[in-house]
């Protein structure tokens, strides 16, 4: 179906692969690969096997690391025969890593609300909440189904260590990689960029209203600060031309990725042209890529199932969807026309929110049910598992929802 998605992922438990439904993603530049996280854990080196696993290579720098932690009991993999060691890890994985490391200490009470007692990392997050060696993202909620970054790996690990004092040195800088430039013709619609000087708030609109142009909401953009500099390039990068999509024309005749700003700038124009309710779209982009432009998920081992440029010739998984909101190949080969969803936010944005409204129209009466114009929920649900009001598409309306509520783009944990 358009837009499910099939690769939900597998913790990585001793005896139990419980399923976090979460979507996979592929993040090179802006999240920490298993292998590098459990390499600081490695306390000697360890034989250089790799423990069945068939996607861990005996030449792989992170081959004797995962050999033992499966030694150890603190791993069996994603799957049987499996490791997935470029896919990322929640923060309630590597809780669990770290905690059964330690031996499986008791956990005592649970402080986080995100966290329940059913949860396979809920001991974990105690045990490491009593410790000290996590305060969580607030004083009440932990995120485990999120992303551990580096500088929270490093804090765990530090913490873990007794809080060791060290020096601190200065450090380089670190630059994100241009996507290859594009050979097509520049789109002859005239060009629009955020003047930054726009008020009011963007809010949904029902079906049937009528929508603004891509320039009366880019004169409409809010000023707002840069907090993902990896995304430059993509930012300031226009769609070469208008969708070519068929049905329906009045929709994704529409969509034509010309504009260009910030990366907030950005989901606020795409957000005024398609009608959805402006921070509901942040939530959403937050939680299919973290604002990461260079984000990838949907991981294949068919290297037909990812678009060329996202093929891999090492023998590694593929990601089938990219950019900020996950645009899916597989079943949107039309938004990557000239590569527009890899190389232009605005594009991969625009094309999303399109396929929302396109679902929050009514046109998309294949799905049955329950199925109708004006629900905004269950369409953003659709983007997620290609089916109405399906159990892993109501999951995904919630993550949307906390995320708005805590109006995560806001917080500190994720500006830096």
């Amino acid at each position: 179906l358009p837009g499910s998605r099939r690769n939900l992922s597998y913790t990585h438990g001793a005896g139990r692969k419980e399923i976090t439904m979460r979507p996979s993603r592929w993040r090179p530049a802006a999240v920490v690969a298993c292998g590098t996280i459990i390499a600081a854990l490695l306390p000697i080196s360890g034989a250089n096997a790799v423990a069945g696993f068939g996607d861990v290579p005996a030449d792989a720098f992170y081959a004797a690391p995962v050999q033992w932690l499966d030694d150890e009991g603190i791993t069996t993999g994603t799957s049987p025969g499996c490791f997935s060691p470029l896919r990322s890890v929640t923060r309630g994985e590597f809780a669990t890593f770290v905690w059964r490391e330690r031996g499986e200490p008791n956990g005592g009470s649970e402080p986080f609300s995100d966290v329940r007692s059913g949860d396979f990392f809920a001991e974990a997050v105690a045990w490491m909440a009593a410790e000290g060696i996590t305060t969580g993202t607030s004083p009440t909620t932990f995120h485990p189904l999120r992303s551990v970054t580096r500088g929270e790996t490093a804090t765990f690990l530090w913490r873990r260590a007794g809080s060791p004092r060290g020096s601190i040195e200065p450090g380089g800088t670190c630059q994100a990689p241009s996507p290859p430039p594009s050979t097509s013709p520049p789109s002859t619609s005239p060009p629009t960029s955020s003047p930054g000087g726009g008020t009011g708030y963007f809010s949904t609109l029902g079906p049937g209203a009528t929508l603004p142009s891509g320039a009366s909401c880019a004169s409409r953009v809010k000023s707002a600060p840069e907090i993902r500099p990896g995304n430059a390039v993509y930012n300031n990068t226009r769609g070469t031309s208008a969708n070519d999509r068929d049905y329906p024309a009045q929709i994704y005749s529409r969509v034509d990725g010309n504009f260009t700003g910030t990366t907030d700038e950005i989901i606020q124009w795409a957000a005024c042209k398609w009608g959805l309710d402006e921070d509901i779209a942040r939530a959403q982009a937050a939680i299919e890529s973290y604002w990461d432009m260079d984000a990838g998920g949907d991981l294949t081992s068919n290297q037909n199932e990812c678009h060329p440029e996202l093929r891999t010739n090492n023998g590694s998984d593929c990601p089938e969807s990219i950019g900020l909101l996950q645009v899916r190949w597989l079943y949107h080969s039309e938004a990557f026309e000239d590569s527009n969803a890899i190389r232009s936010t605005a594009y991969n944005v625009d094309y999303a929110f399109a396929n929302w409204r396109d679902c929050y129209e009514g046109y998309l009466t294949y799905l049955g049910g329950s199925y109708a114009a004006g629900d905004l929920w269950g369409c953003l649900g659709v983007w997620f598992s290609g089916g109405w009001y399906t159990a892993d598409g109501i999951v995904y309306m919630g993550w949307v929802r906390d995320y708005r509520d805590e109006r995560i783009w806001e917080q500190p944990e994720f500006q830096n």
